[in-house]
């Protein structure tokens, strides 16, 4: 999860927040 933070921002964290996606 907080390697989609470090990613790009605000809206992969928002994704990361649903398991079903684990982006």
């Amino acid at each position: 999860i907080l390697k989609n933070n470090l990613l790009a921002g605000p809206i992969p964290s928002t994704l990361s927040q649903i398991p079903n996606l684990k982006i």
